[in-house]
Formats: structure tokens, sequence, C-alpha cells
């Protein structure tokens, strides 16, 4: 889970319809050993780019490694939600 403030949500089917002017929806979502937070798309459109674009997701998206995970103190955050404040006895075990 990461905390952004503000800025504006681009979905991996807003990601393929700009750059390769293909249609796509989301077809399955979800995963395990790894694969948690995965999305499987269908992409519809020319054969040529149908290829270009699953090219450009096997070279450059398909094994990138996870972010990781950085989070700051709850009790000292700037960031108005409900746990802004708490010591880090009190959050969650998700939070800690």
């Amino acid at each position: 889970m990461a905390c952004v403030a503000d800025g504006r949500v681009f979905t991996e089917i807003e990601a393929i319809e700009s750059l390769f002017g293909l249609d796509a929806v989301c077809y399955a979502a979800g995963g395990w050993g790894g694969a948690e937070g995965s999305v499987t798309l269908i992409v519809d459109g020319p054969d040529e780019d149908v290829n270009r674009c699953l090219d450009f997701i096997e070279q450059k998206i398909k094994g990138e490694p996870p972010l990781p995970g950085v989070k700051g103190p709850c009790k000292t955050c700037p960031i108005s939600c409900s746990f802004q404040g708490k010591d880090v006895t009190e959050l969650p075990d998700y939070l800690k």
C-alpha cells in the first residue's frame, strides 16, 4: 500500500489505450506467489499494434521487481489519515 496524497489515477487499461491505441478490458486480477496485484488484460486492435504492445510488456514490464516498502512513522506523519499521530504499537499489523 502506498499513500499518495494527490495525483491522477492512470490504470493499465488507460496506459494500453494511450501508448498503443488499443482497446483493453480487464479479464482477471489478483494472484499468488509474487503475482499479487497482477492483472490480465484482453487487448483488441490491429495485429501489428497488439504485437508491439506484447513485446513491450514482455521486454520492459514482466519480471520487474516489486517496489520496496518505505513507510515513515505515523507518529510524525504530516498526511491526514486515521493513523496520523499514532504510535507504532497502536497500528494494525499490516502497517507495522
